[in-house]
């Protein structure tokens, strides 16, 4: 069976088309701040859903960054890895990487409390990941205070180039390493989402 197309359906076709591009453009603010609340509320949900304990001091936030690295170039091959470390940087070797997590927290302008969880495994290292950082950010001073991190992979945290706080680990091997990072509400600190933080993958100690 053959279909012909008419020129009054053409024609038919671009006048909705028109139409809908119209309307497009006269609610283009609307539409755009409908689709900034139903993210924002999505955010929301994920990040009720995923807490443990009650809102507030001493709830645990699971997954703030998850995922798995499969290497950051080492033996020349193309860096890779799933969900946070999907896109991680080329660091030309698997060995004796840095990890640094850039955190929004900024010494200039935030004074809050921070606690966060590292935990993982290194299979080419055949090493756990368990590492805890705390401290104060701190912006009367431009500073870190009252920091302490423990754990089996140098834990640091630090004050990088832009101010921002930042934490970091020494990875043995980045060829599948799978990581997440978990983050409590302490005192004055924020309730953190999913988002927040910045993964990156250096030969570098600082940024």
């Amino acid at each position: 069976m053959t279909t012909t197309t008419t020129p009054q359906a053409i024609g038919a076709l671009q006048e909705t088309a028109t139409g809908l591009f119209d309307y497009y453009q006269g609610h283009k603010s609307d539409l755009e701040s409908r689709v900034a609340t139903a993210e924002q509320q999505f955010a929301d949900w994920r990040q009720h859903r995923d807490r443990l304990g009650q809102e507030g001091d001493g709830a645990l936030y699971p997954g703030m960054l998850q995922g798995e690295v499969f290497n950051t170039g080492g033996n020349g091959a193309t860096p890779g890895g799933s969900l946070d470390f999907a896109s991680p940087e080329n660091a030309g070797t698997n060995s004796n990487v840095y990890l640094h997590i850039r955190t929004p927290l900024n010494v200039n302008t935030h004074s809050e409390m921070f606690h966060f969880y590292l935990f993982g495994q290194l299979y080419g290292a055949g090493k756990r990941v368990n590492e805890e950082f705390q401290g104060y950010c701190y912006h009367a001073t431009n500073s870190l205070i009252r920091v302490s991190k423990t754990g089996v992979n140098s834990p640091q945290v630090y004050v990088d180039s832009g101010s921002f706080v930042c934490l970091r680990v020494l990875l043995a091997s980045t060829y599948h390493a799978t990581l997440r990072l978990d983050s409590m509400q302490v005192g004055n600190g924020r309730a953190f989402q999913h988002g927040d933080f910045t993964p990156i993958f250096s030969t570098a100690s600082i940024l």
